[in-house]
């Protein structure tokens, strides 16, 4: 079944957009920073994720990474446009 459009900001980075996901928030035992790269590392999978099979190179891995900085309903709508544009019949 294909993923339906994302239709406001969303509190997770897959499907239900509108269930707050609680691994994106810092969490008790974590420092600011160790809960920042986390959290980044989270945004970048979820993007990379609809790109499997794909070659990924160091350089877009790092542009992925920079764009994990932005905010998470940001990073939801570029992974959901990306793993619809996959499920995609060729057009």
């Amino acid at each position: 079944m294909a993923e339906a459009p994302i239709l406001r900001a969303s509190w997770a980075l897959t499907p239900p957009y509108d269930a707050k996901d609680g691994r994106l928030f810092r969490q008790p035992h974590e420092s600011l920073n160790a809960a920042r790269h986390r959290v980044i590392a989270m945004k970048v999978a979820a993007m990379l994720e609809p790109l499997d099979g794909l070659p990924v190179s160091a350089y877009e891995r790092d542009v992925l990474s920079w764009v994990g900085s932005w905010e998470t309903h940001t990073i939801a709508v570029f992974a959901a446009l990306l793993r619809r544009a996959r499920q995609a019949p060729p057009a």
